[in-house]
């Protein structure tokens, strides 16, 4: 996922919430995006669209701070259902 994607998909309506998941190892550290959706691939009303990866460095990459940035406002969170 692009931050151009990102954007599109808050200004849709279709943005369901996104999740920081770090500690799992560098591929898997991110901010995982999520739309709203139903059926096929979905869960409880929404499904993965996309991640921003952390970066492989000692900090952040710039698209991650930046995406933080375009979802501060939106409730996001740490880890994911069912993990804590």
């Amino acid at each position: 996922m692009t931050l151009t994607d990102l954007r599109e998909l808050l200004t849709s309506g279709k943005f369901h919430h996104a999740t920081v998941k770090l500690g799992r190892g560098r591929c898997w550290d991110g901010l995982y995006i999520y739309e709203k959706g139903e059926g096929v691939g979905s869960f409880r009303g929404y499904k993965l669209t996309g991640a921003i990866p952390y970066g492989w460095g000692d900090s952040e990459s710039p698209e991650m701070t930046a995406a933080m940035e375009l979802v501060k406002s939106t409730g996001w969170s740490f880890g994911a259902y069912g993990e804590g």
